[in-house]
């Protein structure tokens, strides 16, 4: 895998997967305004990707440092938006087939979700990981353009992710009843509540959950 487009893409396509916060909200907003707004809010989160893959990528210190050195801080604030999202989510009224938002409604979603993941600094980590496992040069090793390539199709990766996921709850939302909608809705509350917690925990005990288990 000497590509380093090809390895920025299968990147993208692991470490991208729409598990989470961003995950659950894409579902979300594809329940209650349809395809685009779903997949906005996941290119929210690719935007964050990129970026944390960008400092990565291409050894921007500066930044890698400031992460580093403020990570629990900047976990913790987004914990307690993560559970200021689940209230808000769990008393908000939700109704399935609603009108597709217009770009004013797609462009929050977007907004929405970069700013909840975005607060999520762990994500560097992440992709270090990821570009160790598939043999990346080390930060700041690489050309422009290799870099670029990397970033890019990581990106790639998780925009067919979304695509996917907003696709499939797009052709699954017209079989949906209220009640069914309802009973979701608080589910997708409470499941962003637990997920901020463990980001408020993640900030003092980085090894959560995996701790639990040794």
């Amino acid at each position: 895998m000497e590509s380093y487009i090809l390895k920025g893409l299968v990147i993208g396509l692991i470490f991208g997967l729409p598990a989470g916060v961003s995950g659950t909200i894409t579902i979300q907003k594809t329940l209650e305004r349809g395809f685009w707004s779903g997949f906005f809010t996941g290119m929210g989160a690719t935007v964050s990707d990129m970026f944390y893959a960008s400092v990565a990528a291409f050894g921007i210190h500066i930044i890698y440092n400031f992460l580093t050195t403020y990570m629990t801080q900047i976990q913790l604030v987004g914990g307690v938006v993560i559970i200021a999202y689940g209230i808000y989510t769990i008393f908000k009224k939700s109704t399935v087939n609603e009108k597709v938002a217009g770009a004013t409604g797609i462009l929050s979603c977007f907004l929405t979700a970069l700013g909840i993941a975005i607060l999520n600094p762990a994500s560097i980590l992440a992709y270090m990981i990821g570009f160790t496992l598939f043999g990346v040069a080390e930060a700041g090793a690489l050309t422009f353009l290799q870099a670029f390539q990397l970033v890019a199709f990581l990106g790639l990766g998780t925009v067919i992710w979304w695509v996917f996921v907003s696709g499939l709850v797009t052709l699954l939302r017209q079989r949906i009843t209220e009640k069914t909608n309802h009973r979701l809705h608080m589910v997708f509350g409470v499941l962003t509540l637990i997920l901020g917690c463990i980001c408020i925990v993640r900030s003092f005990v980085p090894e959560f959950p995996q701790c639990l288990f040794e």
